[in-house]
């Protein structure tokens, strides 16, 4: 209140207006053992980044793979119109 009387605006939340005791979590109660409810949110935090770094790291195992079995099929093929050659030239000699 003596923030608003004073005109110093940047001190005043438009979203939480209110003293931090009115807020739904622990972290900004002195006489409440917060512990739990930062390990929850860490918790929490800590999925959604391991979540967010996976997809990635999946969509390029799945490129490689992609390109390994590619990469084989094309030796295979090869090799197929290798000895396709080898077979015509010989009968071509004979």
């Amino acid at each position: 209140m003596s923030s608003m009387q004073r005109g110093i605006d940047g001190m005043i939340s438009p979203v939480r207006p209110g003293p931090n005791a009115y807020d739904q979590g622990g972290a900004s109660k002195p006489s409440v053992n917060t512990q739990p409810f930062n390990n929850q949110r860490l918790a929490e935090q800590n999925t959604l980044q391991n979540i967010g770094s996976a997809a990635p790291q999946a969509a390029a195992n799945a490129m490689g793979q992609v390109r390994s079995q590619t990469a084989q099929e094309a030796d295979a093929q090869q090799f197929l119109l290798s000895r396709n050659a080898e077979a015509i030239y010989a009968n071509l000699e004979a």
